[in-house]
């Protein structure tokens, strides 16, 4: 479902940027596409999870390119010391 997809897309994303030596901190914008615009409550509760205070910029979409068994993707980019 939703949220075990956005964790497990988050969770990726953590474990590059912390590869790099950063921190979720460092993440300043962040793009989201949704297969399914419905989902977007339940996406945006878990992910505010990963970032409790200070929150990235983020632009969210439909999107109906992405593969059948995939139901979000997150861009995100950071800045790192």
């Amino acid at each position: 479902g939703i949220v075990a997809q956005t964790r497990l897309t988050l969770d990726n994303v953590r474990k590059t940027v912390e590869a790099a030596g950063g921190r979720m901190e460092d993440i300043f914008k962040v793009v989201i596409m949704l297969k399914n615009p419905a989902d977007y409550k339940k996406m945006n509760a878990t992910r505010a999870e990963y970032f409790p205070t200070n929150p990235p910029i983020s632009t969210c979409f439909r999107a109906e390119v992405m593969r059948k068994d995939l139901l979000v993707e997150i861009e995100a980019v950071a800045v790192l010391g």
